[in-house]
């Protein structure tokens, strides 16, 4: 083999090398709604929490009904006849109060059936 062949055959390697690593970057790095940063299915960048809190109360022996399309669902025992409904809120965005007024459009929902109380969020 010549020099120039295996010149030939380093750069066409080196290429698909970069071609790949260029797929395979673009798979797990992108930038998700107003510039924040998401690797392998994770947010990162500026984070605010808000925490909403109501009472609801129930009729003897109903049950509690969780619809959760996003997010973790925690279920704790508590005092009967009432349902204490928490709604945690994280929000990636660049300011505070941009944060504070998408966390606001956010809000847990209720509503009563022969099931029981249902409990979800206004989002889908």
């Amino acid at each position: 083999m010549t020099g120039r062949r295996i010149g030939l055959m380093f750069v066409l390697l080196g290429f698909a090398g970069t071609v790949e690593t260029a797929y395979s970057v673009r798979e797990h790095v992108g930038f998700g709604p107003f510039g924040v940063r998401i690797f392998s299915g994770r947010f990162t960048g500026p984070s605010f929490s808000f925490t909403e809190r109501r009472q609801e109360t129930l009729p003897a022996g109903a049950a509690v009904l969780v619809d959760n399309a996003f997010g973790a669902v925690r279920v704790r025992q508590g005092a009967p006849g009432t349902a204490v409904i928490t709604l945690s809120k994280i929000v990636y965005l660049r300011s505070e109060g941009d944060a504070k007024a998408f966390a606001d459009s956010v809000h847990s929902t209720t509503r009563q059936s022969p099931e029981g109380l249902h409990v979800g969020t206004n989002r889908e």
